[in-house]
């Protein structure tokens, strides 16, 4: 086609597959102690973080620590520091924020999150991850299903959506249904409620 040799793609008319790419994995509590637990010691505060948070991997690799303040509880993402290039404010669980205090060399290092063996920011941490992953025996697990675990979890102890919206940093409710599962966890939990309510 590109070389002008024919004049109409032959697969124009061949229609895709439908095949869902949308993924449903969420981690309760107790699997994530597990994970948390098999972790290496210096890719727990990352874990711990992104659970609590809900922020993206690269948002976490690249946290400075002018970004965080301790004592208000909170990360200050600037627009160029987030995916969808809007800045957020981050505030930080009670765990979470105990430890990012409990980290080496605040006040000497830029980068929050340090790999062990090179003494500088974490630029890749799958094999890590993958280790942790399977000593837990969560085979299949990918970091990013912290972030859904984080969203689905919110909304199901009642945070309302425009608020974990917020929090995540999802611009549109169309991604962001992506990581909000709902399941039959979900429906039995709705009908429970109603009939509480005495709506049946």
């Amino acid at each position: 086609m590109k070389a002008g040799q024919l004049r109409e793609h032959p697969l124009r008319a061949v229609q895709l597959l439908r095949k869902t790419n949308v993924r449903r994995t969420v981690l309760d509590s107790e699997a994530f102690e597990r994970l948390f637990a098999a972790a290496e010691e210096a890719l727990r505060p990352v874990l711990l973080v992104a659970f609590d948070t809900g922020m993206r991997k690269e948002e976490l690799l690249a946290l400075r620590w002018e970004q965080v303040d301790l004592e208000a509880g909170t990360i200050q993402l600037a627009p160029e520091d987030t995916k969808t290039e809007e800045g957020r404010l981050v505030v930080l669980t009670k765990r979470a924020k105990e430890a990012l205090r409990a980290l080496p060399s605040r006040f000497k290092k830029r980068f929050v999150f340090l790999n062990p063996k090179t003494g500088t920011r974490w630029v890749d941490i799958r094999k890590s991850f993958r280790r942790a992953v399977r000593a837990a025996g969560l085979e299949g697990l990918w970091f990013h299903d912290l972030r859904r675990s984080f969203v689905t979890r919110a909304r199901r102890v009642g945070v309302p959506e425009s608020v974990v919206m917020r929090m995540s940093g999802h611009r549109t409710r169309a991604v962001f249904e992506r990581y909000n599962v709902v399941d039959t966890q979900d429906l039995r939990a709705a009908v429970h409620t109603l009939e509480n309510l005495g709506h049946f």
